[in-house]
């Protein structure tokens, strides 16, 4: 198999050692259901925070757990780094679906109800997302912060890393 790294780099995993394909896969899984599931966790406190209300520990391991769980049976299905229902979702459009994701698994734990999952589960989302989304509040709610966090990916990208003459003097 072949993977790629922006434009610099194209790796054949096939003509790896056994412990660089494994060393990789470890960082990835550990990524994966650590960081990513995590973040998704802080943005849904992040909200309740800002919606005044307090999000208990309990609360955010029950989140943890079934962001952990949908992630997966994503890996597991092969549906990792998809969504079903039509065209992958892009830029701003994705924060935004993102952003309503993990304010509905919020509402879902402290109600300690079910979150979608297994087949038909994207398709249940999407129209929970939908259905959220419809209302005004919240989707002026959800746009704001899909579109501050885009602005600070964007802010990211965007760094010169060419310090030029001053980083030469240090």
């Amino acid at each position: 198999m072949i993977v790629k790294y922006g434009d610099s780099y194209e790796i054949d995993t096939d003509s790896l050692p056994e412990a660089s394909v494994t060393a990789l896969l470890q960082r990835g899984v550990n990524h994966y259901f650590g960081n990513e599931q995590a973040a998704k966790v802080s943005n849904a406190r992040k909200k309740a925070e800002a919606d005044g209300e307090e999000m208990t520990d309990d609360e955010s391991e029950k989140l943890l757990a079934g962001f952990r769980d949908d992630a997966y049976q994503a890996l597991l299905e092969g549906t990792i780094g998809t969504r079903a229902g039509g065209p992958k979702l892009r830029g701003l459009d994705k924060f935004v679906f993102d952003v309503a994701v993990s304010e509905l698994r919020a509402v879902a734990a402290k109600r300690n109800a079910k979150w979608p999952s297994g087949k038909g589960a994207a398709e249940k989302v999407a129209k929970l997302v939908d259905a959220w989304l419809a209302n005004a509040t919240n989707a002026t709610r959800v746009k704001t912060e899909a579109q501050r966090q885009f602005d600070a990916q964007q802010a990211a990208a965007d760094i010169d890393f060419d310090f030029g003459e001053e980083a030469e003097a240090a």
